[in-house]
């Protein structure tokens, strides 16, 4: 399933910046930055992040700053998966601040993809330094967070409200490119 939201989370870029240049989506270039994140060659000044978790696929986009976003299918009892390394003790210290798993559950997704968004906007990816990074104390990093049917979703940008968000499904795929 992987492979297959790799190759839609690709057509939906596609799709949507057609959709919004009125250009056939063949026109459009692509390439990636020393770090491999995605970027438009034929319209540079659009920037986009890209995310997929289970079967859904989250793209964001804006015309005037970097952003970036991650989307997270909930799963309960993580406790023993959570990536702790990846966190800053602060980030640690926030999730395990109470006794109570839902709410660790939360904290924990909530946090995970504020990371993720963060390093996906300034365009490394997840690098060795995470850990020392708090998404708690970012200065000049707004975060949007928010649950919708099951995942966490955050972006991480200057300006939220610059932003447009879309969400993929397989129709819309088959019907945009007449597969």
């Amino acid at each position: 399933m992987c492979y297959v939201l790799s190759l839609y989370s690709a057509l939906l870029v596609r799709m949507q910046l057609a959709k919004s240049q009125s250009c056939s989506p063949n026109f459009l270039n692509f390439s990636t930055n020393q770090f491999g994140k995605p970027v438009s060659l034929t319209f540079p000044k659009i920037k986009f992040s890209l995310s997929h978790s289970h079967k859904k696929i989250l793209l964001c986009t804006s015309t005037s700053q970097e952003i970036g976003c991650d989307i997270e299918f909930i799963q309960n009892n993580l406790q023993s998966m959570m990536p702790l390394d990846l966190f800053h003790s602060d980030e640690c210290k926030f999730i395990f601040a109470e006794n109570n798993e839902k709410i660790i559950n939360k904290r924990f997704f909530e946090t995970w993809t504020k990371k993720e968004a963060y390093f996906k906007r300034i365009g490394t990816g997840l690098t060795p330094e995470t850990e020392h990074i708090s998404t708690l104390s970012l200065p000049n990093s707004i975060f949007y967070s928010w649950e919708e049917d099951g995942y966490r979703c955050s972006i991480n940008c200057e300006n939220p409200e610059k932003t447009t968000k879309h969400y993929m499904e397989e129709e819309d795929v088959i019907s945009f490119f007449k597969i």
